[in-house]
């Protein structure tokens, strides 16, 4: 991703951090486009409350709606393994990276997007596995 950017910066495009009042605009704009759309928004390992501006508190993994939607029982404890702003409950990650053919600048999780490419190329949605046909 480093790498990525600083091509961006030597293209001429330079990071701006954003002061506090933009980011609450650019916040309550996207809650309003999320209501619109019958969703909530919800942020992640955030360390700041944001519930005044809308956005509640989330996890992408939640025993507790998790337990609702399927009638299990799941322990309700934090995955330890994870940054300690992170909600989220104990699991297993099935991902893998280098898959996502889309080359988003940001992404973490695309350290090669050739390899992501071919990877994507290569997948088999009937396989039972994430491996390629």
């Amino acid at each position: 991703m480093e790498k990525r950017l600083a091509a961006l910066e030597d293209q001429g495009l330079q990071p701006v951090e954003p002061g506090p009042e933009a980011i609450a605009l650019l916040i309550r704009d996207m809650v309003a486009a999320a209501e619109h759309h019958g969703i909530e928004l919800s942020s992640c390992a955030e360390t700041r409350d944001l519930r005044f501006l809308g956005v509640r508190p989330g996890r992408c993994i939640d025993a507790d709606y998790l337990s609702r939607i399927f009638n299990l029982h799941l322990p309700q404890r934090k995955d330890p393994s994870q940054r300690k702003t992170c909600r989220c409950s104990v699991s297993k990650d099935i991902g893998m990276y280098d898959t996502c053919p889309a080359g988003c600048v940001y992404c973490y999780a695309t350290g090669n997007p050739e390899t992501a490419r071919r990877r994507h190329r290569e997948h088999g949605p009937e396989s039972p596995s994430l491996h390629s046909r």
